[in-house]
């Protein structure tokens, strides 16, 4: 069951009932689309912290900050105050300059996971921040 693997040609749709299952899908040819659907049987779908990173991950892939940060703002919904959508709008707050902001959200996120304090020393796109007042004491 959990090694099982299945080819799957076009238009095939496969049921997983165990939520607990790790499970995968792998295109191996290009224009090839794998479309996933989840939720929950009992309690109606909601928004995951992920998808609106997922949606800005291309413009911040480009260094397109103003259009990442645009996309967290306006698609995070219910979870726009997520440790991790607070984390990737203080990157994207970093790289355009905006040294205040991007702290007050790396603040916020530090303090709802402190785990990020630690990732937070190493990131790039954090950088811009190093030698700005606050940062030992946010990161320290």
């Amino acid at each position: 069951m959990g090694d099982e693997q299945l080819d799957a040609p076009a238009g095939t749709a496969c049921l997983v009932r165990d939520p607990d299952l790790r499970r995968r899908g792998e295109a191996l040819e290009d224009g090839t689309v794998v479309l996933a659907v989840g939720g929950w049987s009992d309690r109606a779908y909601h928004s995951l912290p992920w998808e609106p990173i997922y949606l800005a991950q291309d413009p911040m892939l480009r260094g397109d900050w103003a259009e990442a940060a645009e996309i967290l703002e306006t698609e995070a919904g219910e979870q726009r105050e997520h440790p991790f959508v607070r984390y990737r709008l203080a990157c994207c707050r970093a790289q355009l300059g905006e040294e205040e902001v991007a702290l007050e959200e790396l603040r916020l996120a530090i303090e709802a996971n402190p785990a990020l304090r630690e990732r937070a020393r190493e990131e790039e796109q954090l950088a811009p921040l190093r030698s700005a007042e606050g940062w030992d004491t946010l990161t320290g």
